[in-house]
C-alpha cells in the first residue's frame, strides 16, 4: 500500500517538476486548463466508485456518513485556520493551510480503498470528495467576496 502510495503522489509531483523545469514555455500554455483536467479525473474516479456501489450507495448505512463527513472537512477548515492563526502567518497561508488540512486527498484514498479492499470501502472517501469539492467552493467564494469587498 506505501508503494501505491508512492506511485499515486510521489511520482506525479516528481515528474511535474521535471517537465515544468525543462519545457517551461510549453506548460505556461496549458496551466490553465490543468484544474479542469484535476477535476474530471476525480470526477471518473468518483463516478467509477459509485457503479460499483450502485446498490449500496444510498443505504442507511451509508447515509449515516453524510454528517460525519461535513463534520470532518468543517473540523479541518477550522483547525486548519486557527492554527496558521495562532502561528501568526499571514492571510494568504492561512487561507493555503485552511483549504489543505480541510479538503485532504479523497482521490488518493478512494484510489486505495478500490485497490487493496472491497469497493464499498471507497464510498466514504467518494462522499467526502464530493463534499468537499462543494464545499470548498463555497468558502472560496466567500473569502473571496470578502477580499473584494475589503478596503484598501
Amino acid at each position: 500500500m506505501f508503494f501505491s502510495a508512492f506511485q499515486i503522489v510521489v511520482i506525479p509531483i516528481v515528474l511535474g517538476i521535471i517537465v515544468h523545469t525543462i519545457f517551461k514555455e510549453h506548460v505556461q500554455k496549458v496551466i490553465e486548463i490543468m484544474p479542469l483536467i484535476s477535476q474530471v479525473a476525480i470526477l471518473v474516479i468518483i463516478l467509477a466508485v459509485l457503479s460499483a456501489n450502485s446498490k449500496t450507495i444510498l443505504a442507511v448505512s451509508t447515509l449515516i456518513l453524510v454528517p460525519v463527513i461535513i463534520l470532518h472537512n468543517l473540523l479541518g477548515y477550522l483547525l486548519g485556520y486557527g492554527f496558521s492563526k495562532l502561528m501568526k502567518m499571514d492571510t494568504p497561508q492561512q487561507k493555503a493551510i485552511t483549504f489543505e488540512v480541510g479538503m485532504q486527498d479523497s482521490a488518493l484514498a478512494s484510489t486505495l480503498a478500490i485497490s487493496f479492499f472491497e469497493p464499498a470501502s471507497a464510498i466514504a472517501a467518494v462522499m467526502f470528495s464530493v463534499w468537499h469539492n462543494i464545499s470548498g467552493s463555497v468558502l472560496a467564494s466567500l473569502w473571496k467576496n470578502h477580499t473584494e469587498k475589503a478596503p484598501d
